[in-house]
């Protein structure tokens, strides 16, 4: 997919804010250059990409927030969330088309129409949420947002509260990374005692945690050591486990929702669906049972010692630098 220029170097000993700001420039030039390709529709690979940009921003703001003025974010904020909101209602249906079709390749082709009604409808559904995307990036509110936010991002200083060189307050990335990420394990790690028979929304949870440490290691990773792809990796592999199954889970509930409300379908139809549905249930059984497996190498000490040694990279920062 479209790829922005190479992003601004980071540094341990740069002002928090200014880091973020970085971060933020990457995602939004990602973000801008998936736009026209969104617009279009016949590469889903850009609507995903696109969102992905929007939650990536969304989270280092959540991440790193404090650092800015309230009331210099707080618009971006809630752009940014009905961005993704636009963009979300279209990937949702690409992720349900693509994965029905991966279920219909594998069966016998007496069964590959099987699915043709839900298709049909999610086929409807998907133009109506891009035509919607469509008048959402054409609004004037996202126009302002992009060049609002475009000047944002590109000028250093910009919604940070000012602070005395003399107080000692936590500013620096080496002065707030460390603990934010290991916050941020400690708090998937306290999962480990609840995830024994955990419903749906537990699960989750534990997802969109996992999605906030990847994120903190992602955004740093040239600034953590060595072993810091690892772990992204690590974490990767329990946030996708686990979204797969939210995925079954919502799939279930939306063919629940199509069979009630198409009255006028056929027996073969209604079969059809079912047999789909029970795959889907079928998948989502064998993925919790998996579940410790996956979670293993995540709650383990090796797992530990890897993230407290990158983020002991920290503190050979190559500059120091001052807000």
């Amino acid at each position: 997919m479209s790829e922005p220029a190479p992003s601004l170097a980071l540094d341990a000993g740069d002002p928090m804010a200014e880091a973020v700001r970085r971060v933020l420039r990457r995602q939004f030039e990602v973000m801008l250059a998936n736009e026209s390709g969104s617009r279009v529709g016949d590469d889903i690979d850009h609507v995903h990409d696109m969102r992905v940009a929007v939650r990536r921003m969304r989270a280092a703001f959540r991440l790193f927030g404090d650092f800015y003025q309230p009331r210099a974010i707080k618009r971006f904020q809630k752009d940014l969330r009905e961005t993704g909101r636009a963009l979300g209602s279209v990937r949702d249906l690409d992720v349900f088309n693509r994965e029905a079709m991966r279920y219909l390749r594998h069966q016998p082709k007496r069964h590959r129409r099987g699915l043709d009604p839900l298709l049909a409808h999610w086929h409807e559904q998907r133009e109506s949420a891009r035509l919607a995307l469509i008048a959402h990036l054409d609004g004037r509110r996202y126009h302002r947002f992009v060049k609002d936010f475009g000047e944002f991002v590109k000028t250093p200083g910009a919604g940070v509260e000012p602070v005395s060189t003399e107080e000692p307050k936590r500013l620096l990335v080496r002065d707030v990374l460390s603990s934010t990420a290991w916050q941020r394990y400690e708090t998937i790690w306290a999962y480990d005692r609840v995830l024994d028979n955990a419903p749906a929304t537990t699960l989750h949870a534990l997802r969109i945690d996992c999605k906030y440490l990847r994120y903190t290691l992602e955004f740093f990773e040239g600034i953590l050591g060595p072993g810091a792809p690892w772990l992204i990796q690590e974490v990767i592999a329990v946030q996708d486990h686990l979204g797969d199954i939210q995925d079954a889970e919502v799939a279930k509930a939306i063919l629940d929702d199509f069979i009630a409300q198409q009255g006028g379908l056929s027996e073969a139809d209604l079969a059809g669906i079912a047999a789909y549905r029970s795959f889907r249930l079928d998948q989502q059984r064998e993925l919790l049972v998996t579940i410790p497996k996956a979670w293993a190498q995540l709650n383990s000490a090796r797992f530990r010692r890897r993230l407290a040694n990158s983020l002991l990279a920290l503190g050979s920062s190559s500059r120091n630098s001052a807000p």
